[in-house]
């Protein structure tokens, strides 16, 4: 609520784990082994909001290279909003690649 009593515009987001913003380069691994270079555009321990270039058929379980920090997550994809997705990692560990 604001100093009036009235309710506030300003909405606040609340996760067990917090998440950091990035652009981070990756590839998407679906199980037929096709990738699909993305990008990660915030991430936790748990999780990451992925964004696409282009419309992509996901699949429920995927892997999530980035190739930069050597690093591979098997992921199950949450949710999908036009050219973003949430992945929720696995095992909550990369694997070194």
């Amino acid at each position: 609520m604001n100093q009036d009593g009235g309710k506030s515009d300003v909405s606040v987001e609340r996760r067990a784990i917090e998440r950091v913003q990035d652009d981070i380069p990756a590839i998407y691994v679906n199980k037929d082994g096709d990738e699909v270079e993305c990008k990660i555009i915030d991430f936790s321990l748990m999780g990451a909001c992925v964004q696409f270039q282009a419309p992509v058929d996901l699949s429920e379980v995927i892997k999530l290279r980035l190739p930069k920090l050597g690093l591979e997550y098997d992921a199950e994809l949450r949710w999908k909003n036009g050219l973003k997705a949430g992945v929720l990692f696995l095992d909550g560990r990369a694997t070194k690649k």
